[in-house]
């Protein structure tokens, strides 16, 4: 066991916020909607530790409410240009996690996008951390 903190953010890196929304906000969106069709299936049909997946469940958007630019704002994701991950990330340090574990490969986006997201994530936001 050590004390340290890590925690799991979904993300995408392009070269500005609009780009990122628009060539990889999809995934993680339809992550966050499919998480929670999971955890609200567990209600009711498992014993009271599964309690707090149903509690997520709430907070999770579903297709009606979903919204991009507000999960982003809320730091639920990290989508957007270099300056808006180095935020978000920030955002963790700030709650002291040590480490971030970031998941940018989704279904809907393509690999050389995921390539470059990384990449880019790596070069501009990772380094500013060093």
């Amino acid at each position: 066991m050590n004390e340290q903190v890590a925690a799991l953010t979904l993300a995408f890196c392009g070269r500005d916020d609009r780009e990122a929304i628009e060539l990889g906000g999809r995934g993680p969106l339809y992550y966050l909607i499919g998480t929670r069709r999971i955890f609200t299936d567990w209600v009711g049909k498992a014993d009271q530790s599964y309690q707090w997946y149903a509690e997520l469940a709430e907070r999770l958007p579903d297709r009606d409410r979903a919204d991009i630019e507000e999960l982003v704002e809320e730091g639920v994701i990290c989508v957007g240009g270099p300056e808006t991950c180095r935020q978000i990330v920030r955002r963790y340090q700030e709650q002291g996690v040590d480490q971030l574990i970031v998941v940018m490969q989704f279904s809907t986006t393509p690999h050389e996008l995921v390539v470059e997201s990384i990449r880019r994530f790596g070069q501009e936001v990772i380094s500013a951390f060093r």
